[in-house]
């Protein structure tokens, strides 16, 4: 699994943590769906931007994925 992936994934189960459906954090980003079903799928690559907005809406630390990555490779 590629580091782009992990964190992919860290984000999919930050907004399932958050009860929140796909719809609805798309509501939250003022963006359609399809932008989020695109980066869950791996079609679509987030920038720093886009990752750091979606942290903040579902109320997680950004950090805590970058960690987790990097604690990998140790």
């Amino acid at each position: 699994m590629t580091s782009d992936e992990k964190i992919i994934n860290w984000l999919i189960a930050q907004r399932n943590l958050s009860g929140i459906t796909q719809k609805q954090l798309s509501e939250k980003l003022k963006r359609p769906q399809s932008f989020i079903s695109k980066y869950e799928t791996m079609q679509k690559r987030l920038t720093l931007n886009e990752f750091i907005e979606i942290c903040r809406t579902l109320k997680a630390d950004p950090s805590d994925a970058i960690r987790s990555t990097i604690n990998e490779y140790k």
